[in-house]
């Protein structure tokens, strides 16, 4: 494996808040906090940045596993600065998926193609008895077969709130 020319030597300061020197669609770096003799501390991060859009197009049944769901799609935009992996971890923290739909920053469609107002889709969630009634999404830093650092989106159908309540599924 071959590893940079030069190192970036960061003051600590700028550790937590770090943006990759490189320019591209989506990049990605590894930062290290280093002690003052150069040995690497337990702490790391993995910081985004880049020109691209990250769109997500999925299919709302995949994320929420009801009927009455099937055909929608859960639609939304995403620029990689404003994905926040977790020092120490290499995924985000969980998001609640209504919350992106209330605050519009994502949008569902029918299996027409044609938006669902917010309010309607989040009374469809609140007449939900039996099932679950909301879903999460996070991202995750994963490396693929060729080497190269890979983002990923997971979902679980359930609220963040209930997921980072059970003690397995914190991180």
């Amino acid at each position: 494996m071959e590893f940079p020319a030069d190192w970036a030597v960061l003051p600590k300061a700028d550790f937590e808040l770090a943006s990759p020197r490189i320019t591209g669609e989506l990049t990605m770096e590894l930062h290290a906090e280093l002690r003052p003799s150069g040995r690497v501390l337990d702490a790391f991060r993995v910081s985004l940045a880049g020109t691209a859009t990250l769109i997500v197009d999925v299919e709302v049944y995949k994320l929420l596993p009801i009927d009455s769901f099937k055909g929608w799609s859960f639609r939304g935009d995403f620029r990689p600065s404003d994905i926040v992996i977790r020092k120490n971890l290499t995924t985000s923290a969980w998001l609640d998926g209504p919350a992106f739909i209330s605050r519009r920053e994502s949008t569902i469609l029918d299996d027409s193609g044609a938006g669902i107002p917010p309010a309607e889709f989040l009374r469809s969630l609140s007449g939900i008895d039996d099932q679950p009634d909301s879903f999460s999404v996070r991202w995750a830093v994963t490396a693929g077969e060729d080497g190269r650092m890979k983002l990923q989106l997971h979902s679980l159908p359930a609220s963040a709130v209930f997921i980072t309540g059970k003690p397995l599924l914190k991180g």
